[in-house]
């Protein structure tokens, strides 16, 4: 009777750090089971102190401290007496939290070993005579652990980076290139005519700033530690300025990876290499090899299986007409401005969804020849040739695409089939007497994705 009559709960609750705001916490201090830390906050970032100097994550810290400053307590009547604190577990606590401000409040809080009747916890304040009580929302604080909330997040600076490389080896991929960001572009030694995307290159950086490992493996990198791990022969190796990043090899489902601005390592899922190991083909501009100053096209040459001798066109006050009519044709014929034009727009907002690859070897065609448009300025300079045809069928995608080699890159190029429609058949020139028609499309028998030439033009 005399315990229940102690537990009788005041109806003024409070909160346990009364005064104290969670704002105005700069020093985080944590004591129990699960292992001795402190944190500490340098301006807006908390930062681990104790028992190893990392980087905590702002996030985890905030969910799992404010829930200090969310708590409420209830002072147990005593009834006058001297409170046991044994009776309570609060002789040697189950944990001790002590938090600081930045005027030099301190508030240390003691949790208990015994439970509450409903599971909640008593506690007590520093070395306040009180006996308080919480909820049992309480007990994730009992268990805290500096891994929990140390930052698991892969971080670089926000600016920049204006040197990147990457090197990779797995069963999917081989990549080795670096790029150099200078005067607005990124470059790269290999290849320094390759007109590299910045959006693209941004979206890479961006998928290795946002990577988060899913918990710390090791704490250390130590020596055994990395041969632990698979790190004898890293799979991913990328440095961006001065941070160095190294990926495991991979090990059934699981990966592991390291920073040299953090001393931990840390377990993620293979699939983020998805997104992180891209090739340089991968990063290059998709619309630099169809880029022109339409406004200076003032010759065009078209060739495909109608016309097997090519249209010859040139553009005079503002009018396209018909320079070499195609020897098949017997009717006068008259040539279509209005879809001329567009025809040259077509090819000016072309895509490569692929740089087809140099694979080394197999290649069981040349550059596809069966439709060639070729675009010239007033004094026949080049501005743009294109050849396309070989249509096929991605299998993982169901994808269809055809091989495209353009005058402005040294690669083919795979482009959308739907894209490439629109320039096999257009009504560039018909009979005088005919209305003007629209452009058709016209129908390619596919060949299989092996079919499509994996070799560079002109390489051996």
């Amino acid at each position: 009777a005399e315990e229940k009559k102690e537990e009788i709960e005041k109806p003024n609750a409070d909160l346990i750090f009364a005064g104290l705001n969670w704002a105005e916490a700069t020093d985080f201090s944590f004591s129990g089971a699960s292992g001795n830390f402190k944190l500490k906050k340098d301006k807006e970032q908390w930062q681990v102190i104790e028992p190893m100097t990392d980087r905590a994550d702002n996030g985890d810290v905030v969910d799992a401290i404010s829930t200090l400053f969310e708590a409420h307590t209830t002072a147990v009547d005593a009834g006058g007496a001297a409170i046991d604190w044994a009776k309570y577990g609060l002789d040697a606590p189950e944990a001790t939290i002590q938090v600081q401000a930045a005027n030099g409040r301190s508030v240390l809080v003691k949790i208990g070993k015994v439970r509450t009747y409903d599971r909640g916890f008593y506690l007590r304040r520093g070395d306040e005579g009180t006996l308080l009580t919480t909820g049992s929302s309480f007990e994730k604080l009992t268990t805290l652990s500096v891994s929990h909330l140390r930052s698991k997040k892969l971080h670089l600076k926000a600016e920049g980076p204006t040197t990147l490389s990457v090197r990779a080896s797995t069963k999917e991929k081989s990549v080795d290139y670096k790029l150099t960001f200078k005067e607005g572009e990124w470059t790269t030694p290999t290849e320094p005519h390759a007109k590299i995307s910045g959006a693209l290159v941004k979206q890479l950086i961006d998928s290795y700033r946002n990577l988060k490992g899913e918990e710390i493996a090791a704490d250390q990198k130590s020596p055994s530690e990395l041969k632990k791990f698979g790190f004898q022969k890293p799979s991913l190796e990328a440095q961006f300025d001065d941070v160095e990043l190294k990926f495991s090899q991979i090990v059934g489902e699981k990966i592991y990876f390291l920073s040299s601005t953090t001393p931990a390592i840390y377990r993620i899922g293979k699939g983020h290499l998805d997104s992180l190991i891209r090739s340089l083909n991968e990063l290059k501009d998709p619309k630099a090899p169809f880029l022109f100053e339409a406004g200076k096209a003032a010759q065009l040459s078209f060739m495909s299986p109608e016309y097997k001798k090519g249209l010859k066109l040139e553009k005079a006050n503002l009018q396209w007409s018909l320079v070499a009519p195609d020897e098949s044709s017997n009717a006068k014929l008259k040539v279509n401005t209005p879809v001329v034009e567009d025809f040259i727009n077509n090819i000016q907002s072309l895509e490569a969804a692929e740089f087809l690859a140099n694979q080394g070897s197999g290649a069981s065609r040349s550059a596809p020849r069966e439709y060639t448009a070729e675009i010239k300025d007033e004094k026949g300079v080049t501005l743009l040739k294109i050849q396309y045809g070989g249509l096929y069928k991605d299998s993982k995608t169901n994808q269809e695409y055809y091989v495209v080699k353009s005058s402005k890159v040294e690669q083919l190029l795979a482009v959308k089939k739907m894209a490439i429609d629109k320039l096999l058949k257009p009504n560039l020139v018909q009979a005088a007497n005919e209305p003007t028609t629209v452009t058709e499309t016209k129908t390619v028998e596919q060949t299989e994705r092996s079919a499509v030439p994996t070799k560079q033009p002109g390489a051996k």
